[in-house]
């Protein structure tokens, strides 16, 4: 990823972090919510400077906030003896590609709605079936990659582990759709 790519990722970062603080979300229930954005995130944090992270963090204040709690929360996580998936084989790169695509995907979604509940605006109804139709297609690619990594024989804490965060991401979609509907009528 380049600096332009790790720039445009800290910005919609920032703007998610900032819908869910308008929303009322403090920032363990935010860093729940975007879990889409870590295997990004995890590139951007290897492989930039402190100098060019301080320059996000300068430009992204909702972006550095994330940061830092995330940091607070790894270290928190760092300092527990006993962890749930000690010992659990990590996915190989293939996997990690197709998890984080969809990871990012139902993020991009969550992210749209939001914008859209903010904007106060209703999509035009083409716009909105394309949405819902690109929606039908996540939730199946979600069970194709859970289906490819069971016929991996993935371990099973991975396989629950990534079921859990589609499935969470797949119910703030449809609270948010309910939202739309709802200021719709």
């Amino acid at each position: 990823m380049s600096m332009t790519t790790y720039e445009a990722l800290a910005e919609r970062m920032d703007q998610h972090v900032e819908l869910l603080l308008s929303r009322g979300s403090d920032l363990t229930s935010i860093f729940n919510q975007m879990t889409g954005y870590l295997p990004q995130f995890g590139e951007l944090w290897r492989n930039t400077s402190d100098q060019q992270l301080a320059s996000l963090f300068k430009r992204f204040p909702h972006f550095e906030s994330l940061c830092e709690h995330m940091e607070k929360l790894f270290h928190q996580e760092s300092s527990r003896p006993n962890k749930a998936y000690q010992g659990v084989e990590p996915l190989n790169e293939s996997q990690k590609m197709m998890v984080s695509r969809v990871l990012s995907a139902g993020t991009e979604f969550e992210r749209y709605l939001l914008n859209v509940i903010a904007s106060a605006t209703q999509p035009d109804p083409a716009s909105l079936d394309e949405f819902k139709e690109a929606l039908s297609q996540w939730r199946l690619s979600t069970l194709n990659v859970v289906n490819r990594l069971e016929n991996d024989n993935l371990n099973d804490y991975s396989i629950q582990t990534i079921k859990t965060s589609f499935n969470q991401i797949a119910n703030r979609i449809q609270y948010q759709i309910r939202q739309l509907e709802f200021t719709d009528s």
